[in-house]
């Protein structure tokens, strides 16, 4: 969903990274951020599916590009 999405998803443990992730599209990104800069980029066991891998590898390319002065769309392509 868009990051201004205030609708609200169910929880399920293989989409979203938190409960509280699931409260709307801008809080899933912000909870998937947080948690791939807690862990360093290295995507915690418990957290592993395929649809989480997506959002971290989004968070992985999003960061990079900023490290190398992208500008922020470009980093997400």
């Amino acid at each position: 969903a868009s990051y201004d999405n205030d609708v609200s998803f169910d929880y399920h443990p293989t989409l979203h990274v938190t409960r509280y992730a699931a409260t709307n599209a801008s809080e899933d990104f912000a909870e998937t951020f947080m948690l791939y800069l807690k862990y360093g980029g290295v995507l915690p066991e418990r957290l592993d599916t395929q649809l989480v891998r997506r959002k971290w590898r989004f968070v992985a390319r999003f960061c990079a590009g900023i490290r190398n002065g992208r500008a922020r769309w470009e980093a997400a392509s």
